[in-house]
């Protein structure tokens, strides 16, 4: 078995965008630098197990597991996703994920794929189409999805980005597929200020588009503070009233590393509008080798009854069971 190291994508990366809360993706997209050292980081690894406390039997229990493949440039070329049955005592596929890169080892397409126990096959679901610049920088993301009556793909979302002069991202526009009118249609538009220059945006501002007037709405925005080494610490997320003509806050988030830059901690706290203060809500917590392999991690929920902590998930990753024993 080689050398598993855990990659925190997840952890790095926004969920879903929801409109409710004005949460710009753009602001929490890697850069392109930045997704090939996540790259870099999982060359030469070929599975990662993931276990779960099991607090009754005061044990460590198969979770999950990552199978991967890679090309002869060490980019990740599928990721097989499985998870552990209790029942059958056995493995069971979730999904797959593929991958396609340029010459420049910079990923081209990804189609991701789900098991189907009843056909005992894999069904399509997504497809991710990217090109780049002349430089080398992300310039369009096609979103599409599996139609399973029809057996094609269809356009759902696209993902515009522009840069400055410097090099860094200004803006991201999105734009829905509309296929009555087989056109693209403005969904929403990031512009991102910086207060310098040459580093990361400071600060993101969330526009809708309102069809009928055919102009952009502010919606919503991020304020985001950085440490020395360039590592988001804070991030404030707000949305635009329009009764109060007013920003409201909404989320909170902040970041801990070590000094190789690994993610340590990270807090999310929620406004309460009753009180006028941020109100803790969950946070986690991981831990590292000497090698930057991630060893656990701890995910806590906030008890406002009991005004503490409570452990909700604790997890441990590794080559195999043993590896935990030892």
């Amino acid at each position: 078995m080689k050398k598993v190291r855990y990659i925190l994508a997840s952890l790095l990366l926004v969920a879903a965008f929801a409109t409710s809360q004005a949460q710009p993706k753009a602001a929490h997209q890697m850069n392109d630098d930045e997704k090939q050292k996540e790259k870099i980081n999982w060359a030469g690894n070929d599975t990662l197990y993931t276990f779960q406390w099991n607090e009754n039997a005061q044990e460590w229990t198969y979770y999950q597991r990552e199978i991967r493949k890679f090309n002869d440039k060490n980019d990740p070329t599928e990721i097989l996703l499985q998870q552990w049955q209790k029942k059958s005592d056995d493995w069971q596929n979730l999904k797959q994920t593929n991958y396609e890169y340029n010459d420049r080892s910079k990923e081209t397409s990804e189609i991701v794929q789900i098991w189907d126990p009843t056909t005992a096959s894999w069904v399509n679901a997504t497809l991710r189409n990217i090109t780049y610049n002349s430089t080398g920088k992300r310039e369009e993301v096609l979103l599409q999805e599996w139609s399973k009556p029809t057996s094609e793909w269809f356009n759902k979302v696209k993902y515009v980005i522009s840069y400055t002069q410097d090099g860094e991202r200004s803006a991201t526009l999105i734009r829905k597929f509309n296929p009555y009118n087989n056109n693209w249609e403005n969904y929403m538009r990031f512009d991102m200020e910086f207060n310098n220059p040459f580093g990361p945006p400071n600060e993101v501002v969330a526009k809708a588009w309102n069809a009928e007037a055919k102009e952009w709405s502010t919606d919503g925005r991020y304020i985001i503070d950085y440490n020395g080494r360039g590592y988001k610490t804070k991030e404030v997320r707000m949305t635009w009233n329009m009764a109060k003509k007013d920003w409201l806050n909404a989320l909170q988030y902040n970041m801990d590393y070590n000094r190789k830059g690994d993610i340590l901690s990270q807090l999310e706290l929620r406004w309460d509008y009753l009180s006028g203060e941020w109100i803790n809500f969950k946070k986690f917590e991981a831990t590292y080798n000497e090698n930057g392999d991630i060893l656990n991690k701890m995910e806590y929920r906030w008890s406002n009854d009991a005004k503490e902590w409570e452990l909700k998930n604790k997890f441990y990753f590794a080559a195999n069971l043993e590896s935990i024993k030892e």
